[in-house]
């Protein structure tokens, strides 16, 4: 068994002589079309067991998705706000901080059956610090950008059937990790009409919490966080936990300030919380020991 790219032999099973198993395991790859040619040879000493065997056994042929395919995504973002400027058509977001974005997503209008490819531009740009808070020149002068391409080809050439469809650009931003940031999303559409966008969404790998409810399903829970200074707590839970086929899934409500937190009492020392001290002190012992250097030359020069 040989599977053929374009020009070359990518890997060639011939010599294996398999018999029974229908499954090849192959390293993940990118290639977009593979040629498979299943040639039958008889084993040793069963010459006459391979004339049942023929090309015409086969009935199909399947690759299951790629990692990536298999990656469920939830969306940050979306916006149906969408502005043509020039030869682009453009989108804005504003996104919070800490808020993970790892993909970017286009919905077209329904109905829409043409075939394009454009090019597409993300540009993050980092929001300036509020009144109060230390700037820092280098963290705001260079906005982040990610280019991709999106594409939709449907056709029949030479009695074959076109079908590919990527309408997603992967687009992990960092400018939001410390402090909200704008993204502007750019579709380069050249001299071509503009595309019927519908929406424009930015996405995240979706993340599971699991917990065991069971003691407290009666009544309502609650999930605490936003405390930077407390320290995650270390359990045995995700060591023994395992996952179960009828878990139900929880819907967040409304985000609430919790009206009985009290923030923790800071244990450190008087420096550390005044560092400013430490420094006044530092002067005012250098000012001294120039007076004394002062007045001691003062004293030899007499």
């Amino acid at each position: 068994m040989q599977i053929l790219g374009p020009d070359l032999t990518l890997f060639d099973l011939s010599t294996q002589r398999l018999s029974r198993d229908t499954t090849l395991p192959l390293e993940e790859s990118t290639f977009r079309y593979l040629h498979v040619t299943l040639n039958v040879a008889p084993a040793p000493g069963s010459v006459s067991a391979a004339a049942k065997f023929g090309p015409s056994l086969v009935r199909g042929a399947q690759v299951p998705p790629s990692r990536e395919a298999q990656i469920v995504y939830t969306p940050v973002a979306e916006t149906k706000s969408i502005a043509t400027v020039g030869r682009e058509t453009r989108a804005t977001f504003d996104v919070p901080v800490r808020v993970p974005v790892e993909r970017l997503s286009f919905v077209l209008a329904p109905g829409y059956n043409g075939n394009f490819s454009r090019d597409v531009r993300i540009t993050a740009t980092t929001n300036p610090p509020t009144k109060g808070e230390p700037a820092d020149e280098n963290r705001y002068s260079y906005p982040e950008q990610i280019t991709g391409n999106i594409l939709r080809v449907h056709a029949n050439e030479a009695g074959r059937e076109i079908r590919t469809e990527q309408l997603s650009v992967p687009a992990v931003l960092g400018a939001n990790l410390q402090r909200g940031a704008k993204v502007e999303v750019a579709i380069e559409n050249g001299d071509d009409q503009p595309l019927p966008i519908a929406a424009v969404r930015l996405e995240m790998r979706q993340r599971e919490l699991c917990f065991d409810a069971s003691a407290a399903a009666a009544g309502p829970l609650n999930l605490y966080y936003g405390d930077d200074r407390l320290q995650a707590p270390v359990y045995d839970y995700a060591r023994l936990f395992t996952a179960s086929r009828k878990a139900l899934a929880a819907t967040l409500g409304p985000e609430q300030k919790n009206p009985s937190y009290q923030p923790p009492a800071d244990t450190r020392s008087f420096t550390d919380r005044h560092p400013q001290v430490l420094w006044i002190a530092l002067i005012v012992v250098i000012c001294a020991l120039g007076g004394v250097a002062v007045r001691a030359s003062k004293n030899v020069g007499r």
